[in-house]
């Protein structure tokens, strides 16, 4: 990117000294094994058969556990994108979940930059891409979600660069290097759908500003590339892997309800204030929102393209039927910080604050939220968030994997057994497991457990077999 090379030496000293502290952060946040969770199985497992030519099977695997569990344990298939970047890791490390944490924490260092270009070009003030900066390199949220094997970070990453990318592509060859990028970010979310609309709107505002003149064939062309691109790599993918997230949309439409929007929307604006160090009060909700909707008026004036694409996210998270925490909100952030910045910018010229004043502000605006990030990062070092792959779960693992072939075993996290033994696993009740084609049921210990054909045992848990 040759945006990149305009930055002076001082940005840069500044962006490498953030993206060190920021990849030490979440390097002391990243330990052994993985939380419960259960999507990051399913990633790590897609990124195997990626290798080895399984995706079929994996799909009719996962069909089973889906389809047979009682709750709704995700899609059939994620997007392809994230274990596609997730391969060469599983192939040269094998199961080791360092490497992949830390690979997806590569992926927020390499956003710092962008996200600065993409705040200092819109704007056009140095010290608020700055602050902006240090706010999301040293955020606990993302910080500790470095923990996670989640696909959250690399869209991130991929969505930022495609909105910085629409501000400066004009050659027939960045137009092609943006339409493979917002197909790698729709490749890794759906979501990615969303930079679709974003670069329609960026070409209609810069053709409005040319009046009646007609653009040359030439440009028409040009302007088409990233589409073009975008639609032979969908209609590839549609043609080389099945479509595993037909059985989401289902459940979207399924549990689509104007109560739940309302929910959604105050559950995410009490995470949004809470990613602030803000209360959910209404002087708090009154001040961000003002200044947000200044800066949205501010920015849609000259870069709607970005007020939209943020809208589009904002939309389907409050619909989306299923509240997910934080990591929903992560490809929003930096949009919704970028609108706060330029609403808080314009307030300060109605106020015609000198530049001095509003810096110094500012300055220990960031300085106390940095020092309460910080503080609350230091205690996740020694946190021990493996519950997934401890001592006890690896020997419950080693026997279930020999247990013979085409056994079907009922346990809460189904998706996660099946990554470590290959048998087919799916999430029902103890009364359902008895009127099931389930061979085995895993469960915790209960009071009556001793009235169970136990077939292994350890501190926690219990296999039994019907």
């Amino acid at each position: 990117m040759n945006v990149l090379f305009s930055l002076n030496k001082h940005e840069w000293l500044m962006l490498i000294v953030m993206q060190l502290i920021c990849l030490l952060l979440c390097w002391a946040c990243i330990h052994e094994g993985h939380d419960w969770g259960g999507d990051f199985a399913l990633y790590i497992e897609q990124s195997d058969p990626l290798i080895h030519s399984r995706v079929p099977e994996l799909y009719l695997q996962n069909k089973i556990t889906v389809d047979r569990s009682v709750y709704n344990t995700g899609p059939y298939l994620y997007p392809y994108g994230f274990p596609v970047l997730l391969s060469p890791v599983y192939y040269f490390f094998g199961l080791d979940f360092i490497a992949f944490k830390f690979f997806c924490a590569l992926f927020l260092v390499l956003s710092i930059p962008i996200l600065y270009l993409l705040f200092k070009g819109v704007l056009k003030d140095q010290y608020f891409a700055t602050i902006g900066v240090v706010i999301i390199s040293l955020h606990p949220s993302l910080i500790i979600f470095s923990d996670e094997v989640q696909s959250d970070l690399p869209f991130l990453f991929f969505s930022l660069l495609a909105l910085v990318y629409m501000r400066i592509s004009s050659s027939w060859k960045t137009q092609i290097l943006l339409g493979s990028i917002i197909f790698m970010a729709y490749w890794i979310r759906d979501l990615g759908v969303c930079l679709i609309p974003a670069l329609i709107c960026f070409q209609l505002y810069n053709m409005s500003k040319n009046g009646l003149t007609l653009p040359k064939p030439s440009q028409i062309f040009n302007e088409l590339i990233p589409y073009l691109i975008f639609g032979g790599l969908f209609l590839l993918n549609r043609a080389v892997f099945p479509n595993g997230g037909v059985n989401h949309l289902e459940l979207f439409i399924q549990n689509l309800s104007w109560d739940l929007v309302g929910e959604n929307f105050h559950y995410y604006l009490t995470l949004w204030l809470s990613f602030l160090h803000l209360a959910r009060n209404w002087p708090a909700i009154f001040i961000i929102l003002s200044a947000m909707l200044v800066g949205i008026f501010y920015v849609a004036k000259i870069n709607p393209f970005i007020v939209l694409y943020g809208l589009l996210i904002v939309i389907i998270t409050i619909i989306w039927p299923f509240q997910q925490g934080i990591r929903l909100l992560i490809p929003v952030i930096p949009v919704a910080l970028l609108l706060l910045f330029a609403g808080f910018k314009q307030v300060f010229n109605w106020m015609k604050l000198s530049p001095m004043v509003s810096n110094v502000i500012l300055s220990l605006t960031v300085l106390v939220i940095s020092v309460v990030n910080i503080r609350t990062v230091i205690p996740y070092f020694n946190r021990d968030s493996n519950q997934a792959v401890t001592a006890e779960m690896l020997s419950i693992y080693s026997f279930v994997k020999k247990l013979p072939e085409g056994s079907e075993i009922v346990f809460a996290k189904p998706r996660v057994l099946r990554l470590f033994t290959g048998q087919n696993s799916y999430a029902i009740g103890v009364d359902e497991f008895f009127t099931s084609n389930a061979n085995y049921l895993l469960m915790g210990k209960g009071e009556d457990y001793e009235n169970y054909n136990i077939v292994y045992e350890t501190d926690n848990f219990i296999l039994i077999e019907k």
